[in-house]
């Protein structure tokens, strides 16, 4: 699969490491300044929120440099950059944490509402309210929200009043492929639906909706890589403003993949008969590749989580 992909995005896989490797040591470098800092008293409320953000991007960075040439290495950066953005407050992270770990995201979120409620809602990071109020945030928080049914399940009021928010917002971009906020709600809703199926008649209804908008973004991703591929300098160098892999898809492909187990389908064999590997699929199949076949819930994932 790696080599296939090299070819496709016409990519070296020692530069993508090499790439990686400075990202993860830059990161490295700057959570020690942070940690340095803490110990002479300073808090990240005081200003080293901005290098924490720091933190946080370049492990993503270094996960996406990662993830086509070591998908297990992409996918300890994805977690602790995931961890990263949830301490600042950023809904983001919950994209990152079920693209790794999607068992853990209902014990996160609820363990963040705790955190709120014992303060009364009164969040003192720095990134935190203007997250709460960003639209493209408020999506990535959703799209968590609908991806697990026992999450949808305990929050299905707030939820469902997000969703309503959100409804206001819908031509918003959101994402590396500046797409309308409306097609990632769209894929919530049919999220849901899977998380919440009865029956596999109901899932196989909702194949299509699933793959339909992974699709569309991967052909604006496909754009994207041949635009910047023009500059052959800068992209031999990987130095094209461009994501070498969109990791919203990467990341919806993991949470429809997951949904679809709960419900007893399999979204690779769904996608591996109507599509094939293409630089439109690239982010796709990646997602596949990282869940891994036979994935299934933990033991007891089930258990009230409040």
């Amino acid at each position: 699969m790696a080599d296939d992909l090299l070819r496709l995005l016409q990519a070296d896989a020692e530069h993508l490491s090499q790439r990686a490797d400075f990202y993860e040591h830059y990161a490295q470098h700057l959570a020690e300044g942070i940690e340095r800092e803490r110990s002479r008293g300073g808090a990240i409320n005081g200003g080293g929120w901005r290098t924490a953000a720091y933190v946080a991007t370049a492990l993503r960075f270094a996960a996406q440099y990662a993830l086509v040439v070591d998908p297990q290495r992409a996918a300890a950066l994805l977690r602790r950059a995931a961890d990263a953005y949830l301490d600042l407050g950023v809904s983001y992270g919950y994209l990152l944490l079920a693209t790794v770990d999607p068992d853990a995201v209902a014990q996160r979120m609820f363990s963040e509402r705790a955190r709120a409620a014992a303060m009364h809602a009164h969040d003192e990071r720095p990134l935190a309210a203007a997250a709460a109020v960003h639209p493209a945030q408020l999506t990535y928080l959703l799209l968590a929200m609908s991806s697990d049914r026992i999450i949808a399940s305990e929050l299905q009021g707030p939820r469902r009043a997000l969703r309503e928010r959100l409804g206001a917002h819908g031509t918003a971009v959101v994402g590396p492929q500046s797409l309308p906020l409306a097609i990632y709600v769209t894929f919530c809703d049919e999220l849901l639906r899977l998380s919440e199926g009865d029956s596999t008649q109901n899932a196989v209804q909702s194949v299509e909706p699933i793959i339909a908008p992974l699709m569309r973004m991967g052909r604006g991703y496909e754009d994207g890589i041949r635009d910047a591929r023009i500059n052959q300098y800068l992209w031999d160098r990987l130095q094209a403003p461009v994501d070498i892999v969109d990791l919203d898809i990467v990341g919806m492909t993991v949470l429809a993949k997951v949904a679809m187990e709960r419900a007893g389908m399999d979204l690779d064999a769904q996608v591996r008969q109507t599509t094939d590997l293409t630089l439109a699929t690239v982010p796709m199949y990646v997602g596949l590749t990282l869940r891994g076949p036979g994935s299934s819930d933990v033991p007891g994932r089930d258990a009230h989580l409040t």
